[in-house]
């Protein structure tokens, strides 16, 4: 029973939107991760993600899934949003500075959902500057929201627990730090397979990466890095879990007149909307 209750409590409110989030990109990487190297489409260790989802049939789960992801990363962040929005005391002596974080956390999450989105509908294969500019903003972005988060959660304090501020600083610095070094490796795995291999063969071997291959360790660096940013991001929406406990959602429809078509008493037989004049 006390673990019932436990399961209970870490649904209660809307704890369950940041977890929802988290699993639901988890198996979308998953699932297009096993169907492209069931199908022999990408090498199995640490491809990139957007490799896993580049041929058919893969590519049409995962953009349909990773859409359902953009969106539901959308509406945690802009439940945070409006928690800190209505729940941050104006007493704070930093409260107007959380308010200007709070809000530019809002647009750059907003841009990095639409990247995720963009990362989705357009494969490299098909249009690459789309798809690279859509992952800029969806790593990119995401990284500026987790400082800007943090940062909020610093100046939250003593409403939030230290505890909290530096696990979310844990996040953030690893998040960072990984994001450099995955770019770095890149680079470094582009120039030694271009050093060995040339220019026009870059392309061939893009989504299937052997061990034999120049620039092949730098590649595996790289897209560790793009797997330790995603989870990056999905732990640090996890630490939301215990704020959202304290939120209720309801939706209230307020109607402007009294009934749905505002004089609905007058009607009779032969107004336009019952009589036989409409349906002649």
């Amino acid at each position: 029973m006390p673990c019932c209750g436990g399961f209970r409590l870490f649904f209660t409110g809307l704890a369950s939107l940041p977890f929802f989030v988290a699993i639901l990109s988890y198996v979308t990487f998953m699932t297009s991760y096993l169907m492209s190297v069931a199908a022999n489409h990408t090498y199995p260790l640490f491809p990139y993600i957007s490799d896993t989802g580049t041929k058919t049939p893969e590519s049409c789960v995962f953009g349909q899934l990773l859409n359902c992801v953009a969106v539901s990363a959308f509406c945690c962040m802009f439940v945070r949003y409006k928690q800190l929005y209505e729940h941050t005391d104006s007493h704070l002596v930093a409260a107007t500075k959380i308010g200007r974080l709070n809000a530019a956390g809002l647009v750059i999450g907003c841009l990095s959902a639409f990247g995720i989105s963009m990362v989705a509908n357009f494969q490299e294969t098909h249009i690459e500057p789309v798809h690279f500019f859509g992952a800029a903003l969806a790593f990119g972005g995401g990284v500026l929201y987790m400082i800007l988060h943090t940062a909020i959660t610093y100046y939250m304090q003593p409403l939030a627990t230290k505890y909290e501020f530096y696990r979310r600083v844990a996040i953030t610095m690893f998040g960072t730090i990984i994001i450099f070094i995955s770019m770095v490796a890149a680079a470094a795995a582009a120039y030694q397979w271009r050093m060995k291999r040339g220019e026009g063969n870059m392309g061939i071997k893009r989504f299937f990466w052997l061990p034999t291959d120049p620039g092949y360790d730098a590649h595996v660096l790289s897209t560790f890095g793009e797997w330790g940013m995603a989870f990056s991001f999905l732990v640090f929406f996890l630490t939301y879990i215990p704020d959202f406990q304290t939120i209720v959602f309801d939706i209230v429809v307020q109607p402007h007149s009294p009934s749905l078509a505002g004089d609905f008493d007058l009607l009779t037989e032969e107004s336009p909307l019952l009589s036989n004049s409409v349906i002649s």
